[in-house]
């Protein structure tokens, strides 16, 4: 007696295989204004894959499990943020509820508060180029904004440890809303207290910019 067995597939690994079929090269229809290359958005990725994820019916759920900001100062003094993140992908069918799992790290740099979206919409981009094997129509990217650090040690705002007596904590004078930041707040009035009379006594305590040790030299040499 014969027996027919059918094996039923799950329908978020039918949605990826459809995916696949259909989807077509992204192209580098974007120019990094600095240094003339060229490369593809994530918002490139979002018009291709966003009509293919709804007419096949999945969607997918980001989380992010896992995220390093690190301060770095650029040649000209400022401040410069690179942002890790790990992020998790959940690609899920609503026809049945399966679903698969991805795990991706993205890196981003920015001189204000995007580091950390940069990072995730690169995790995004490079996870749905892997996952549904996007043909590209050129070389990898890299992303539309170019930074140039100094050779000081960087300061991380995860888990690393300071080397040495080297301060971890970097001096800002204000915070990214433009406001005093407390740390500066006290140093001012250290100065005029005369408990502060140098730029060594600072880095004891702080890494210092160029731009915040001229502000503090203002400060030193202002009569009493």
């Amino acid at each position: 007696m014969e027996t027919n067995i059918q094996l039923l597939v799950p329908k978020v690994y039918e949605a990826i295989g459809s995916i696949m079929a259909a989807i077509e090269p992204i192209a580098k229809n974007k120019k990094n204004t600095s240094q003339g290359y060229k490369f593809r958005g994530v918002d490139d990725v979002y018009a291709v894959l966003n009509p293919m994820l709804i007419a096949n019916k999945v969607f997918i759920k980001p989380d992010c499990i896992e995220h390093q900001l690190i301060q770095f100062e650029s040649k000209s003094g400022g401040a410069l943020f690179r942002a890790i993140v790990t992020m998790k992908y959940t690609l899920t069918s609503w026809e049945d509820g399966s679903f698969i799992e991805l795990l991706m790290v993205g890196e981003g740099m920015d001189s204000g508060d995007k580091a950390t979206p940069k990072a995730q919409s690169i995790a995004y981009k490079y996870m749905a180029f892997q996952l549904f094997c996007i043909p590209v129509d050129s070389g990898d990217d890299v992303e539309n904004q170019s930074h140039e650090v100094s050779h000081q040690q960087p300061q991380s705002h995860g888990n690393s440890e300071p080397k040495g007596n080297e301060p971890e904590k970097w001096l800002n004078d204000v915070d990214k809303q433009g406001n005093e930041t407390p740390e500066w707040e006290n140093l001012c009035n250290a100065i005029q207290g005369k408990r502060i009379t140098s730029i060594a006594d600072v880095r004891k305590h702080y890494k210092v910019s160029k731009v915040v040790a001229e502000k503090i030299q203002t400060l030193l040499n202002a009569p009493s």
